[in-house]
């Protein structure tokens, strides 16, 4: 990957649309009111897939968020194996990125700029979606009775 390139992608691309692709939460309604106190948020995220249409290029982002009953706080846990009974709530939704690529001739662009373009994805994607997630988990926890809950910044540490 070259410099030149990656800049000539970012100078020729635009975000032109964020859609809600699917949305699925759910509450765990026999959750003990006792655990309450030792709730754990885990967060995680994943491209699903890129596509091109013409000028455009599709981005699915996708993003997954557990609340769970935590008993070993400061402890790390992995979200498949938190027994199923100390999952307060999942929220789970697909973001749809679509971006216009302003180029005079896009039939070569994954050949061409493939390395660019992966770069681009894996650095610039999340941070175009992350407030949207923001606004969309906020949202949800509140109309599922919860306090707005507010997902950490997204920190982009660059592979060196």
């Amino acid at each position: 990957m070259t410099n030149t390139k990656y800049n000539q992608l970012i100078e020729s691309i635009e975000i032109n649309k964020i859609e809600l692709l699917a949305l699925n939460c759910h509450q765990n309604k026999d959750f003990d009111s006792e655990k309450r106190s030792n709730i754990d948020i885990g967060v995680r995220n994943d491209i699903k897939d890129v596509k091109f249409e013409g000028f455009e290029m599709h981005v699915h982002f996708e993003f997954e968020i557990t609340a769970f009953y935590n008993e070993d706080e400061g402890i790390e846990q992995e979200v498949e194996d938190i027994e199923e009974t100390d999952i307060l709530f999942e929220i789970n939704f697909i973001l749809n990125l679509k971006y216009y690529l302003e180029m005079e001739d896009v039939k070569d662009i994954m050949a061409e700029l493939k390395d660019e373009i992966g770069t681009f994805v894996e650095n610039n994607v999340p941070i175009n979606a992350w407030p949207y997630a923001r606004e969309t988990i906020s949202s949800i926890t509140t109309r599922m009775g919860f306090p707005a809950l507010v997902i950490p910044s997204f920190k982009n540490i660059p592979k060196i």
